[in-house]
């Protein structure tokens, strides 16, 4: 009797066991199936064509805008700055790009980019001549040298200075001189920052470049309260320079442009 009942015993706990795991592992099915059906419906519910026109909403021309270098400021719209242009590029370009062309244009003291609604969208084009500050040329009062068409729009940006001369002390009296500075960003952003931006004395500035003892390329920068003379070279003999740079030191030297 007593083995009989040890064996029952055995046979009712290896049915318990049985039981406990086909339960178990209906559960665990219909927990996987709860979940699998979740994640569907979370799927489906992922809206991808809200996510593209959010993303294609985003204004890449405003973020551009906001992050331009110091040396330029928004001055109008709907203007061509000059009835002449030193440059027109009709492929598409971005404002940081025209405003490339018109840095190292030692003519050019402003730019204009075309506007996505315009006929001609991402339309560059490079002037001469410094634009109308606040000015649209599609109004009834614009004061535009050269408005745009009625289809066309754009927006003008004044340079704040334009490579003047090369090998120069702009006058005897430099303002502010920073030295050794690694290169580091665009060296003619770092100069106008450091020197010129905010000192009204300030008429024009300088960039010397060089290495360091490690090799490291530096520069420093000078301000200056005269504007230097156009197209000089310091380094050339009957030059208009203020105060010529004698090689092997050599610069650039930059205007600081009026605010109209």
């Amino acid at each position: 009797m007593h083995q009989h009942s040890r064996f029952g015993t055995t046979v009712k706990l290896t049915i318990a066991f049985v039981v406990g795991m086909v339960l178990a592992a209906s559960v665990t099915n219909a927990f996987l199936q709860h979940g699998t059906t979740r994640r569907d419906g979370d799927l489906k519910a992922f809206d991808s064509d809200k996510l593209i026109e959010d993303l294609t909403a985003f204004d890449s021309d405003k973020l551009i805008e906001e992050t331009l270098p110091p040396d330029v400021f928004k001055s109008s719209v709907n203007c061509n700055c000059d009835a002449q242009r030193l440059k027109l590029v009709k492929t598409e370009t971005s404002v940081h790009g025209c405003w490339n062309l018109c840095r190292n244009d030692q003519k050019c003291k402003s730019f204009a980019v075309w506007t996505k609604q315009s006929k001609t969208p991402s339309k560059c084009a490079t002037f001469a001549k410094q634009c109308e500050v606040y000015a649209d040329g599609h109004s009834a009062s614009n004061v535009c040298v050269a408005p745009t068409g009625t289809a066309y729009f754009n927006v003008a940006y004044n340079m704040r200075h334009n490579l003047a001369s090369r090998n120069c002390n702009c006058s005897k009296t430099k303002l502010k001189e920073v030295n050794n500075l690694v290169a580091q960003g665009h060296p003619t952003e770092r100069c106008w920052k450091l020197t010129c931006e905010n000192d009204a004395r300030c008429k024009s500035f300088g960039i010397w470049f060089g290495k360091n003892m490690r090799g490291e390329t530096i520069f420093h920068c000078a301000s200056f309260d005269s504007e230097c003379p156009e197209n000089e070279n310091g380094a050339v003999a009957g030059t208009k320079c203020p105060v010529p740079e004698l090689m092997p030191r050599w610069n650039l030297a930059f205007n600081k442009l009026p605010i109209q």
